[in-house]
């Protein structure tokens, strides 16, 4: 078989060492579970890093901005703006969802999203913008996050590129109604090639996120991978569409 021609070179996070062997090592011995302990701490960690309330890991980048999308509520027909100068992702996971996707040109200088183009690409069914952070460099969110609020667009921060950038004092992922990283191996930082994590302000986008990336599956008692089922609205009736308990404490901002 033949080698890729233009395979990836540049593996930015992937240097492993002892600490990460170790590490590793303690998460089979505890039979490798989905979204345990480990995974909890890390949530935990990186909330309390960035200053978000809210954390949840998930397999890639394209997942968390995936259940973004769900998170936000995006419905199909609606509009998402997004830079043409991204990856596939970016595009895809609002597009796989039933959306319609724009275009919005670039910064000629800086390369990122283009605010000053935004207005004219905006119609009444226009959900959300995404936002790249690109190669780290962060977007001028202050005119986004104001053009957001003038036409009530909801922000999905792309910060794949981006972990411990900061807009004006600020991390970056932290400033729309959620910030979408990757832990891929061409990151600054990676968890075995593959891996994701979403932030958020938002409790109830928070706790829809949490639902959906486990198949929707509420549990009675405490789990790390599902959300706790809440018995006193279900015992009342009033379970259906009601508030559900998480089980994880995040760090508040």
């Amino acid at each position: 078989m033949s080698k890729i021609k233009f395979d990836l070179e540049i593996k930015f996070g992937s240097q492993y060492g002892k600490e990460e062997e170790e590490a590793v090592l303690k998460v089979l011995r505890n039979n490798a579970p989905t979204s345990g302990d480990e995974c909890i701490a890390f949530e935990n960690q990186f909330a309390a890093y960035t200053g978000a309330k809210h954390a949840r890991v998930v397999n890639n980048g394209t997942s968390a901005l995936f259940l973004s999308m769900i998170g936000i509520g995006l419905k199909p027909g609606e509009r998402v703006l997004t830079t043409p100068v991204t990856w596939i992702a970016t595009a895809a996971a609002p597009v796989t969802l039933g959306a319609e996707v724009d275009f919005v040109d670039i910064d000629p200088v800086t390369h990122n999203l283009d605010p000053n183009q935004i207005e004219d690409k905006l119609t009444p069914n226009t959900r959300a913008v995404i936002p790249v952070h690109l190669y780290g460099q962060p977007c001028e969110m202050d005119e986004i996050m104001a053009l957001s609020r003038k036409h009530n667009f909801a922000v999905v921060e792309d910060a794949a590129h981006a972990i411990g950038a900061e807009y004006k004092g600020k991390k970056v992922g932290t400033i729309g109604a959620t910030g979408c990283f990757s832990f891929h191996e061409q990151k600054n930082i990676s968890t075995l090639g593959e891996g994701g994590i979403v932030l958020t302000n938002d409790d109830e986008i928070f706790e829809r996120i949490s639902l959906y990336r486990s198949h929707c599956t509420r549990v009675h008692g405490v789990s790390t991978k599902y959300c706790s089922l809440d018995t006193e609205n279900s015992r009342s009736g009033k379970n259906s569409g009601g508030r559900i308990s998480m089980t994880a404490v995040t760090t508040s901002g």
